[in-house]
């Protein structure tokens, strides 16, 4: 099954901070399945959560996650690509 990519034809909104829970652990926003991260306007990086279809705040990706965090591709492919 093929990942969604960010669609950047229409700006995604910033998700919401009453979403984005802190974490202390490894299930945070980079190691989950739905995290994307892709060149934006003037190759700055974009971050995102392709299931909320929302941006990410630069290192709230590392911090953070949400209720629907979820591991399938580790579990499914052994490794997480986006960490590499």
């Amino acid at each position: 099954m093929a990942s969604p990519s960010l669609d950047i034809s229409e700006p995604w909104p910033w998700l919401d901070q009453k979403l984005l829970q802190t974490s202390n652990s490894a299930r945070v926003c980079m190691t989950c399945q739905w995290f994307r991260h892709e060149g934006g306007p003037q190759s700055i990086p974009q971050l995102s959560c392709a299931l909320h279809m929302g941006l990410i705040a630069h290192g709230e990706h590392l911090t953070h996650h949400c209720q629907r965090w979820t591991d399938g591709l580790a579990a499914r492919e052994g490794w997480l690509p986006e960490v590499a």
